[in-house]
């Protein structure tokens, strides 16, 4: 071999050795070299390193060793080192290894500061802590193991929190627990981020990472109920614990989850308000997918954290309630003063949250304790209504024959009242029939005839004088009624309305008055049905009497009631407001009006609180058809039909009951309470069955709907406190 050939064969052979001496030294540093890696940097001499690695790994020397753990891959990097999935040597549990290599940017006093951290974590013992297996230090790797957690950390799960902000809090909630016996034991966490909480395999999280946690002394061991940790109790931890001094030169952290006091003052005052600060700011990230402040640079943000106040929560996130909002705003108060008192005051809130209940943070009032109270029980509050319901029901079923009794008795006693009204007229015009001067001059122009005008003279006085000695007061305001005086076949001779004087002689043999008058004993006293006059277009009713002289009936006299809302003193303003008196029409001389009349139904309303109290040629009345009083027909048919009733037309019952003997009859209805009133007017009670569906139905309804005013708040389902829960 020449000269050349070996030079050439030695210098290979040394480049080759000087490669595998970095590889191995790559190792000792703590490192995970890659050896396929190493094959690509030098691919001249790609045939010989990978020989010498297939022996290197069959010695077991390309194993990266940290004390008796193999390193398998890393999982991550920090700011003072490196995290990997290793596995012990000797058992093969695998976990995961946070090592810190000095002179990567960390003095030896550092790594031992954190390591005397690390072993006052791994006192922590809690559901929600990850624990902390063994710390200590190979080739000036310091290093600490820990569970693996396999679930990722809160960033990973953000977009699902977001979309159900229930969950977030459920998570937190728990974090907040963790957090709360971390601060028991004097250990203050500092740099809380949605990445340094994981998620273990169970779906619970778990506070990882305290590379900047800080131990504080506690001059009083005795625990702090969360209940009496409020914002500004002197009993909180912020009293009871020493704060922390930290130069500002050992701040640390992630900015934008950074509490305002670490990124303020020269010399950080520190107390557990930072950590409920943090705790405020993953979960306003968990609810929003962004944390409180971004800016563009780090500077930016630290100026929006001191002095911005974060955007509401449910401008970025409408799924949010005000009651979360409050309690997420509370943990980000500018003020440590005014956030929670404790980490555990914050979890007891955000389980009044999940139970929904009113907050601390919201303000609770006991307007909102009943408000929440029937959100919460939707169940309880429908079958509470239903049960009301039913009693109702039951109760405004029970009073319907009371009901019905007394809207019987009242319309007797208003057809009482009219009726006794229509007998003092009566009576006056019995008295009147009975005059001997009155008699006198109708037997003389009967026998007379050709002094026809010199008696009608005499019958105007003998009017005039009577209708100012009755003085009745029907309607309030003149014309009140007039008197006339006709013969028996029905020839006008006198009247006490001087309008009327081209009318004296005309025949009015039609009219009700004198054929209803025609039918009945000698002496009676016959009250008509409503008539439209042709004297003057009033509508009215008649009360007419036979003049007597002895066995002879000389004349008729009678006297108009003009229709309206008054008779005598009965006013029927002062009735109930369904009270009407009802007449049959008198549609005789129908066609001697000026301009003739428009033949309406055959039932008119006599008496109405509707009516004007002075009649006038434009009053129209009330008219009804046989379809509105359908018990008017048999009144009509039968005239010793005293009364009726109809019970369930139009969802009220209607009363019927006949004035004395007349035709008038007194209508008196009185709607039924709601909802039979309803159920009634629609004719639903015919039929059994839409009854029952509509019964069976109102449960269903009054749970569908408290359910939908429920829907705004966090969860209407019992929520059990968690484990370490002070109740206060």
């Amino acid at each position: 071999m020449s000269t050349a050939t070996e030079s050439l064969t030695d210098d290979r052979d040394h480049r080759i050795d000087s490669v595998i001496y970095e590889f191995l030294s790559a190792i000792d540093r703590g490192e995970s070299p890659n050896p396929a890696e190493w094959v690509t940097r030098h691919p001249e001499l790609a045939p010989d390193l990978e020989e010498h690695f297939r022996d290197l790994d069959a010695l077991g020397l390309l194993e990266t060793r940290v004390g008796d753990y193999i390193l398998l891959n890393r999982l991550g990097k920090g700011g003072e080192g490196m995290v990997f999935r290793a596995r012990h040597r000797l058992d093969g549990n695998v976990v995961a290894l946070k090592r810190v290599i000095v002179g990567a940017g960390i003095d030896q006093d550092a790594c031992l500061r954190i390591l005397e951290e690390a072993r006052a974590i791994a006192t922590l013992r809690h559901p929600n802590i990850i624990t902390i297996f063994f710390s200590g230090e190979d080739h000036d790797v310091w290093y600490y193991t820990m569970e693996l957690m396999g679930g990722g950390s809160l960033k990973d799960h953000i977009p699902e929190y977001r979309a159900n902000p229930r969950k977030a809090v459920e998570m937190l909630e728990q974090v907040a627990r963790g957090m709360h016996h971390a601060h028991s034991e004097g250990i203050l966490h500092l740099d809380l981020k949605p990445e340094n909480v994981l998620v273990d395999d169970e779906g619970r999280p778990r506070i990882s990472d305290f590379g900047l946690a800080k131990r504080r002394r506690i001059r009083d061991e005795t625990d702090v109920s969360a209940e009496a940790c409020s914002p500004c109790d002197e009993t909180s931890i912020h009293a009871v614990q020493e704060r922390l001094a930290l130069p500002r030169s050992q701040m640390r952290g992630t900015v934008p989850y950074m509490s305002p006091e670490m990124a303020s003052e020269q010399t950080l005052v520190i107390t557990p308000a930072a950590d409920i600060y943090g705790l405020g700011a993953i979960l306003y990230a968990m609810l929003t997918g962004r944390p409180p402040f971004l800016g563009d640079t780090i500077g930016e943000t630290l100026i929006k954290v001191v002095h911005d106040n974060p955007l509401p929560p449910r401008d970025l996130n409408p799924k949010v309630n005000r009651e979360l909002q409050a309690v997420c705003l509370m943990c980000l108060h500018k003020d440590p003063t005014r956030r929670y008192g404790s980490a555990d005051a914050l979890a007891n809130d955000l389980g009044r949250w999940l139970r929904g209940e009113p907050t601390q943070a919201g303000g609770p009032t006991v307007g909102k304790h009943i408000q929440f109270w029937i959100r919460r029980n939707p169940i309880r509050v429908a079958a509470v209504c239903l049960a009301v319901v039913v009693l109702w029901l039951v109760g405004v079923a029970g009073s319907l024959p009371e009901l019905q009794a007394a809207n019987r008795e009242e319309a007797a006693r208003l057809a009482r009242e009219v009726n006794d009204k229509l007998l003092m007229i009566q009576r006056a015009i019995t008295l009147s029939a009975q005059d001997k001067g009155l008699i006198k001059s109708l037997r003389l122009l009967k026998d007379r005839p050709d002094k026809l005008q010199q008696l009608q003279r005499a019958l105007d006085t003998f009017l005039a004088k009577t209708a100012e000695d009755y003085d009745f007061r029907f309607t309030g305001t003149k014309p009140l009624y007039n008197l006339y005086v006709l013969d028996m076949k029905g020839k006008l001779l006198a009247d006490t309305n001087k309008d009327s004087l081209e009318w004296i002689g005309k025949d009015f043999d039609q009219r009700d008055y004198l054929v209803g008058l025609s039918g009945l004993e000698r002496d009676a006293v016959y009250v008509s049905r409503v008539y439209c006059a042709v004297k003057d277009r009033h509508y009215k009713i008649a009360v007419s009497r036979r003049i007597l002289d002895g066995p002879e009936c000389l004349a008729v006299l009678a006297v108009n009631v003009a229709v309206g809302s008054r008779l005598v003193d009965l006013n029927m303003r002062d009735e109930p407001p369904d009270a009407r008196l009802v007449s049959p029409m008198d549609w005789s001389y129908w066609w001697r009006h000026v301009p003739p009349p428009r033949r309406r139904a055959p039932y008119v309303v006599a008496m109405d609180r509707t009516y004007h109290n002075a009649p006038n040629a434009d009053f129209e009345p009330v008219w009804l058809s046989p379809e509105q009083v359908p018990q008017m027909p048999l009144f009509e048919r039968n005239p010793n039909l005293h009364d009726a009733v109809d019970l369930f037309r139009d969802g009220a019952v209607t009363n019927y009951h006949r004035v004395g003997a007349t035709p008038l009859v007194v209508v008196l209805r009185h709607p039924y309470p709601w909802p039979f009133s309803w159920v009634l007017a629609t004719n639903i009670w015919r039929s059994a069955v839409p009854v029952l569906v509509l019964l069976a139905f109102v449960p269903v309804l009054l749970v569908v709907v408290v359910r939908r005013a429920a829907l705004p708040l966090p969860g209407t389902g019992p929520v059990r406190p968690a484990k370490g829960e002070s109740r206060g």
